[in-house]
């Protein structure tokens, strides 16, 4: 009888501390994230605002994300079950936040395109490179996290890549110059 209050107290705590946590979040989401687009307001750079654009709706999703974690630690779980947990929750903290950085070197480099002059504003080939190396990273990153050895996969890709851009070279040069 004891043991099974134990854990049930164990479970509220867990409990509180998710809800705690998406409290925080929203409260972040609110106050922090809405004093920060004021000031993004009155400044002059368009930097900030794609900023504040980039975060708004993740930073709930990674408040969220840590009371998962911490009421994890505290709750009966099995020990088995939690390591796939903590991989799982690392795993959509690191994808969410390849996520906010795509977003925001895409915006940054469509504000860059549109003040440069004698740039061509159709800069969507360079976005969606940037995005996809961004992406790239954050996959190889997840990889290495889960514990597979991107060693390997560098070296192959770079040798591939290697043979692509040798074989293409010609076709690469006409679509960059045209």
């Amino acid at each position: 009888m004891l043991n099974e209050l134990m854990q049930l107290s164990d479970w509220a705590r867990s409990l509180v501390i998710m809800g705690a946590a998406l409290v925080a979040g929203v409260i972040f989401e609110t106050i922090i994230l809405s004093r920060f687009k004021q000031i993004a307001d009155r400044t002059h750079w368009e930097g900030d605002n794609i900023i504040y654009n980039a975060l708004r709706g993740i930073t709930t999703l990674w408040f969220v994300i840590g009371g998962l974690y911490f009421a994890s630690l505290g709750s009966p779980i099995p020990p088995h079950f939690l390591r796939p947990l903590h991989h799982t929750l690392l795993i959509i903290v690191i994808f969410s936040a390849t996520f906010v950085v795509s977003r925001i070197a895409v915006d940054l480099i469509s504000l860059y395109s549109s003040k440069a002059p004698g740039i061509v504003p159709a800069t969507s080939i360079f976005g969606n490179m940037a995005k996809l190396l961004i992406f790239a990273i954050g996959t190889l990153i997840i990889l290495q996290t889960l514990g597979i050895s991107v060693t390997p996969l560098l070296g192959a890709l770079g040798v591939g890549g290697l043979a692509v851009a040798l074989g293409l070279q010609a076709t690469l040069a006409n679509l960059f110059s045209g």
